[in-house]
């Protein structure tokens, strides 16, 4: 604001939230011009108030556009400085564009009170293309891919450079599951192009996003926002910001930022890019894609030996189906897991990092080796979405550590090595692996309306119980579906020719000696040896031989020999371990060592 009693002495009627002069129109559009074709337009400045007022308007400091006037409201020049009461002053703004491009500048007017601003706006030629409001897709199973192909036109009068990507609605983040082609292209005017919208359902609902298509000012690259926006309460856009600054702070006198936008002034404005939103819509189904069973029980099988058993997946809908045997119920479990290993291999970067680095301090690293090269460093950083081996292991050694050459050479290799393990860690399929089951196939597809048989083979590595999951997916089905792997494994079996042996009353020192037989029942090799016992007497039996290998059927003599040098009664158990079983081989020894006879 200005002081009105420096300029007048007769008091304003209007109010200070309103200009003594009214412009007329509120802003100065151009549109529809070309290079060097200069066009001009009116603007009227009408008093408001109830006196004669004076009014000035800078000149643009600008070659694009330039001003005329004052005149009257029949064209003639204004020969009084000071415009009567209600009356109108005309000024001609003309525009002479360089190019066919876009034109800002914001043209300041000086009344008695205050200054505001008048934006002259020229818009060049746009770009528009013929978008459908929504694309709709009908009903679509579960994890299976449906295309919407169409054409949009450019209707407009320049060249369409667009970026088109797909989005969740109301700025929610996430997967969405449309995906659209191509993601950048270009649209000469009055030229046509195909988009390809695609649909893959994750769930079995209703599924909503959005299709941004954002017009860029060159391929690839956005326009910044420069255009201001025009007022909403109908002061014609007038700022009263500008109007507000004091005496001897208008344009004439610039601080240094306003003499940095100076050149900027009347050159052609980046628009705000213009954003075209389509309403993507879709539905997900479940078909009929069924496992013929949900468990298998196997029976029990020898160490080694492969039992097998068969599944099949029925297809009874009318879309083929990729499948794949997955060991997790769902792709969350999978991406915590992945998660995990990438947090395993940071650590262990880390900690060898730490050791190359500490191994060249001892052996005298020179400070004018240098650090990792930039390059390098930022490229190991970004794959891995942190910090570099050198900058993290500094930073935990307390300071700055100059590595030798060597030791340089050793980190970069780590770099490249994490790098490559830590891409492979997130592309991991994650198919089913076991150490015991294997499914064969693992992945394929199942042609609608046929069936797919799995061979699932069962091959103990160890005795005792085995259980666990294996989950199918599959297009068509929103969820895994879970088979249920059941099977026991059993170890070699063997047994004594007797499994008690009564020695009766037998005299110290004496020595005993018992034959037996040790069969090989099962229908693997066996692997045995004598384990003793844990008694008191355990130190008083040996067995010959003290081990061996029984083929299938076969059977070897032993000799147990007992010899003690106490008193007491025998009640002991000589144990036989068979290598890979649970269950060892037992034999009860009862006696009684008594003092020789008189």
């Amino acid at each position: 604001m200005l002081d009105l009693k420096d300029h007048s002495s007769q008091p304003s009627s209007v109010p200070l939230s309103r200009p003594l002069f009214v412009p007329l129109p509120g802003a100065v559009h151009f549109a529809q011009y070309e290079a060097f074709r200069p066009k001009e337009q009116r603007l009227l400045l009408r008093n408001t108030d109830t006196v004669p007022r004076r009014v000035r308007v800078v000149a643009p400091d600008t070659a694009h556009f330039a001003i005329r006037g004052p005149f009257d409201s029949a064209g003639r020049p204004l020969q009084d400085s000071r415009v009567a009461p209600g009356t109108e002053v005309a000024y001609t703004i003309r525009f002479d564009p360089a190019e066919a491009a876009d034109y800002a500048h914001d043209l300041v007017i000086v009344t008695e009170r205050e200054k505001f601003i008048v934006p002259l706006r020229a818009v060049g030629p746009r770009a528009f293309l013929t978008l459908p409001d929504a694309v709709e897709f009908d009903s679509t199973p579960c994890r299976t891919g449906a295309a919407r192909r169409f054409m949009v036109r450019n209707e407009g009068a320049a060249d369409a450079v667009v970026r088109l990507q797909t989005r969740l609605p109301g700025g929610v983040r996430g997967e969405c599951p449309f995906t659209v082609e191509p993601a950048v292209a270009r649209v000469p005017a009055g030229g046509a192009l195909q988009l390809t919208v695609r649909f893959v359902p994750p769930t079995s609902d209703e599924h909503e996003g959005e299709l941004e298509c954002v017009y860029l000012q060159e391929e690839g690259e956005d326009g910044e926002e420069d255009e201001a926006e025009e007022d909403e309460d109908g002061d014609g856009g007038m700022g009263m910001g500008i109007g507000s600054i004091g005496p001897g702070l208008g344009p004439e006198s610039k601080g240094k930022d306003d003499e940095d936008d100076e050149d900027d002034v009347g050159a052609p404005a980046v628009p705000r890019n213009p954003v075209a939103v389509v309403r993507l819509l879709g539905t997900g189904h479940d078909t009929d894609v069924v496992l013929s069973s949900s468990l298998l029980q196997f029976p029990d099988t020898y160490l080694q030996l492969a039992s097998t058993a068969t599944v099949r997946l029925t297809n009874r809908s009318e879309h083929p189906v990729r499948f794949s045997w997955r060991s997790m119920a769902h792709r969350g479990v999978e991406e915590e897991e992945k998660g995990r290993v990438r947090a395993a291999l940071d650590d262990q970067r880390r900690s060898e990092a730490r050791a190359v680095l500490a191994d060249s301090v001892r052996g005298g690293g020179s400070a004018a080796d240098g650090d990792l090269s930039e390059d390098d460093d930022e490229d190991g950083a970004a794959a891995r979405g942190g910090g570099s081996a050198l900058a993290e292991t500094q930073a935990s050694m307390g300071g700055a550590l100059r590595p030798s050459l060597e030791a340089r050479a050793q980190l970069q290799a780590t770099e490249r090595r994490h790098r490559t393990m830590r891409r492979q860690a997130s592309e991991a399929s994650l198919l089913f692996e076991d150490g015991a089951f294997r499914i064969e196939p693992l992945e394929g597809s199942v042609w609608a309306h046929s069936e797919q048989e799995f061979t699932v083979t069962f091959v103990p590595q160890n005795a005792g119980a085995h259980d666990i999951t294996a989950f199918l997916q599959t297009q068509g089905r929103e969820k895994r579906l879970p088979l249920v792997l059941r099977a026991a494994g059993v170890g070699p079996r063997a047994v004594l020719s007797f499994d008690q042996l009564d020695m009766g009353d037998i005299t110290v020192t004496s020595v005993r000696r018992y034959e037996m037989q040790l069969f090989n029942k099962g229908e693997i090799p066996c692997e045995w040896s004598a384990a003793g016992s844990a008694g008191p007497f355990s130190n008083c039996f040996r067995v010959s031989p003290p081990s061996g290998r029984l083929r299938v059927g076969e059977q070897v003599d032993l000799e147990l020999e007992f010899c003690s040098r106490q008193l007491g009664e025998v009640a002991e158990t000589a144990i036989f371990q068979l290598a890979g079983s649970e269950d060892p081989v037992p034999l009860q020894l009862r006696g009684q060592v008594v003092p020789p006879a008189l």
